[in-house]
């Protein structure tokens, strides 16, 4: 088992396992958009992913950074948007091993700190979040303004979201 970066020769490889987890969250299958969308942030800087290859080189979880700045900090930190393992390899460690390569990341890039989101219900994320050192923020809320129908109903939606696969 080994952990990537992701190149634009990674994204066919990848779009199963995007679709698998975009499946998860009741989004449609979308195999075209998917790797435009991957294609497109790979290519113009606009996210990090790496991707964990089992001994066969097939693509078996991922993660996806995207970069962020702090005004009161003034510095740079990452957002951990994207978390997902394949069911058939969960309890392997495969989530400790990318998010440790996330960590090892963000580190040597200088950000100041690496943020997620979980659903409150996802109680295997935040066991391994929190066993990874990452603290539960207790003072701020997350606040959505959606800018159309489909974010709406996503957001709503995500109010009744079973936990996200790790």
């Amino acid at each position: 088992m080994q952990t990537v970066r992701a190149e634009l020769q990674h994204v066919e490889a990848l779009i199963p396992q995007f679709n698998s987890y975009r499946a998860f969250y009741e989004m449609d299958h979308a195999p075209d958009k998917v790797r435009e969308f991957l294609t497109a942030n790979i290519r113009q800087g606009r996210s990090v992913i790496f991707l964990a290859l089992n001994d066969e080189g097939l693509v078996v979880g991922f993660t996806q950074l995207y970069s962020r700045l702090s005004s009161l900090s003034m510095r740079q930190y990452l957002y951990l948007s994207d978390l997902y393992v394949d069911s058939l390899w969960r309890g392997r460690g495969v989530a400790r091993m990318l998010m440790n390569q996330a960590k090892d990341y963000s580190t040597a890039c200088g950000a100041s700190s690496i943020q997620l989101e979980t659903a409150h219900t996802n109680k295997t994320a935040q066991s391994l979040y929190e066993s990874l050192g990452y603290l539960h923020d207790q003072e701020f809320r997350t606040y959505i303004l959606p800018l159309d129908s489909a974010t709406a109903e996503s957001v709503i939606a995500s109010e009744v979201m079973v936990p996200l696969p790790v």
